[in-house]
């Protein structure tokens, strides 16, 4: 089945996907250049590549193995971080593009939708 998208929705889905590109690029140049790529690992890991390739997303236990973290717990805290950072940038991008701020809020809550797959215990 074939799934055609009409030109609103064509540009919709485009304006988002490189709203969120931009996005993610500057938070992994933030954390990158910080030293702390590890927090981006983190993001990545366990929310952004499930979120994007619709899979389950890695454990805390297996992210923690994988980059050396001493719990889980940090781990979380880890996330929340990057998570935070994400929203406000996202946020920030946003109404430079949008006209009210309801229409913000609209906007916001589509792109969030993929977040809620990797949210933390």
């Amino acid at each position: 089945m074939v799934c055609q998208l009409d030109a609103e929705q064509s540009f919709n889905y485009v304006w988002k996907a490189d709203l969120l590109e931009r996005v993610l690029a500057e938070v992994k140049d933030r954390y990158i250049k910080q030293g702390m790529e590890t927090h981006w690992y983190v993001f990545r890991d366990r929310l952004l590549e499930p979120s994007l390739e619709d899979r389950e997303a890695a454990s805390l236990g297996h992210i923690c193995k994988k980059y050396g973290i001493a719990d889980e717990t940090t781990a979380s805290n880890m996330l929340k971080t990057v998570k935070r950072l994400f929203r406000g940038i996202l946020e920030k991008h946003v109404r430079q593009t949008v006209i009210s701020g309801e229409t913000v809020e609209e906007e916001l809550k589509e792109i969030f939708r993929f977040l809620e797959k990797g949210r933390t215990d």
